[in-house]
């Protein structure tokens, strides 16, 4: 999944560095997705609710 931050809904927000980023949902946190992206040499992750993710 793509993490495009959508700024008509503020709720969800994931942090401004992971805007663009693709990586992988592996698991839910209440009504968001926990997605593992790879920034620099490591993982990590990043909360996001479904309206600020795309299919890749």
């Amino acid at each position: 999944m793509t993490i495009v931050i959508d700024s008509s809904l503020q709720k969800g927000w994931p942090h401004h560095r992971f805007h663009g980023m693709t990586g992988t949902v592996v698991g839910q946190r209440g009504a968001a997705f926990l997605v593992d992206v790879r920034f620099g040499g490591r993982i990590k992750q990043a909360v996001v609710r479904p309206e600020h993710l795309r299919r890749a």
